[in-house]
């Protein structure tokens, strides 16, 4: 099971590899780690990407889409939310030196692996891309309403009449806008 994510270097011909995988749910889940359960894998992952050799370096385009359940950040509904990303990587052998070598890295080396021995290791490049895409504060739609901060009523789906009552909002600085009035009209007083 685990060699179905290696790719051995020597099967990389010097014209280059295109390979397009798709990888199971099951499959995805286990590469996720995902212990925090940020989201739901809803579809296989679909993989199609290009090697090429640069000498002893390798070049990888690639292409990810699966798609995710996640809730929505404002009113906690899951929603399917398809994620497709391109992206690339350089592979390059490890040395004694790159090991040693500690240093800032430029723009153009956040792309570039380390690979130890003769195959590459897909999944943390998987796992990365899927953990990079995800939104941080996902909506289920760009007009999402929320929840009301005071009964929780799901205002996509019902309306709430908690702000009508008493002209409050509901919010927590309710309190120091009063006492801001109370202030201002003892200073007025004064």
């Amino acid at each position: 099971m685990k060699n179905f994510f290696l790719l051995n270097v020597h099967d990389i011909p010097q014209e280059g590899l295109h390979l397009t995988t798709q990888w199971d749910s099951t499959l995805v889940d286990e590469i996720l780690e995902d212990k925090t359960q940020i989201s739901t894998i809803c579809s296989p992952l679909s993989l199609d990407s290009a090697f090429s050799l640069l000498g002893s370096k390798i070049h990888l385009d690639g292409l990810l889409r699966i798609e995710l359940e996640l809730n929505c950040a404002r009113c906690l509904s899951s929603f399917r939310w398809p994620l497709e990303t391109h992206f690339r990587y350089f592979f390059w052998p490890t040395s004694r030196q790159s090991l040693a070598e500690e240093k800032e890295l430029g723009q153009d080396e956040l792309e570039i692996v380390y690979f130890k021995g003769e195959s590459i290791d897909l999944r943390p490049i998987v796992r990365e891309q899927i953990y990079l895409t995800i939104p941080q504060y996902p909506h289920c739609t760009t007009d999402c309403q929320g929840l009301c901060p005071r009964c929780g009523a799901n205002l996509n789906i019902d309306s709430c009449s908690c702000s009508a009552l008493d002209g409050k909002t509901g919010s927590p600085f309710d309190v120091l806008e009063k006492i801001k009035k109370k202030q201002s009209k003892q200073d007025k007083d004064v």
